[in-house]
């Protein structure tokens, strides 16, 4: 009985480990293919998110270095064509292609230096610290603009725009604006057709910009005049 016991005791000890052994690989199988598929998807997923955060990136520099040009027209290659603006009620205005023409002649007449710094990008938002020091600035005596502004990219293009700060350098803009206007206006046999609208609103553009210039160095003179004595 001990040697008819054996031959089968041998063959289903044998039987168990064959049978455990092959369920065994297959979940160890099961188990290293989740993991490479894992460790393939891992990888994949942050390089796609790398390369929506590249994109937004370099759409946006693109912009900024488009304006440090003070060119409109490379401007309009990094904008979609309804780019929006976000006004500070939260309601949304399509952005003004000739105005923004208008504005760049405007400032290379008063000699616009622009510099701009990425503050952060999340996902498709990018957030530039935007510096502007002009001549319209000096004279008004505020040394220079400080923006922070939201760039949001949609398709490689940007769509929005926001702007979360503005500030002077020095002062109020509107202020000093404001009293160089009433100054203007005040003057005697004024005649300034390319500068002063029928309503007396103030024209910014590149034909009105060396009219501007010569009148805030008037403007200058007085208020430096006034201060010293």
């Amino acid at each position: 009985m001990a040697n008819l016991k054996s031959p089968i005791a041998a063959i289903s000890s044998v039987t168990y480990f064959l049978f455990n052994s092959f369920f065994g690989a297959m979940k160890l199988i099961v188990l290293i293919s989740g993991l490479l598929l894992l460790a393939g998807c891992i990888p994949e997923r942050t390089k796609s998110k790398n390369n929506f955060h590249s994109e937004a990136l370099e759409t946006v520099t693109g912009l900024c270095k488009a304006r440090e040009e003070l060119s409109a027209e490379k401007m309009e290659k990094y904008i979609e064509d309804d780019f929006h603006t976000f006004n500070e009620d939260g309601s949304m205005r399509l952005y003004n292609r000739e105005m923004a023409k208008s504005m760049c002649e405007w400032e290379k007449v008063m000699n616009a230096r622009w510099t701009h710094e990425i503050l952060g990008v999340n996902d498709s938002a990018v957030t530039v610290l935007l510096k502007e020091k002009n001549d319209y600035y000096t004279l008004l005596g505020l040394g220079g603009s400080i923006q922070v502004s939201e760039y949001t990219v949609v398709n490689g293009k940007v769509k929005y725009w926001k702007s979360k700060l503005f500030i002077m350098e020095r002062g109020s803009q509107d202020e000093a604006f404001s009293g160089f206007r009433i100054w203007l206006l005040s003057q005697p046999d004024l005649n300034e057709p390319k500068l002063i609208r029928r309503d007396s609103s103030i024209i910014f553009s590149g034909d009105s910009a060396p009219r501007m210039l010569h009148w805030r160095k008037e403007w200058r003179k007085v208020v430096d005049a006034n201060r010293a004595g």
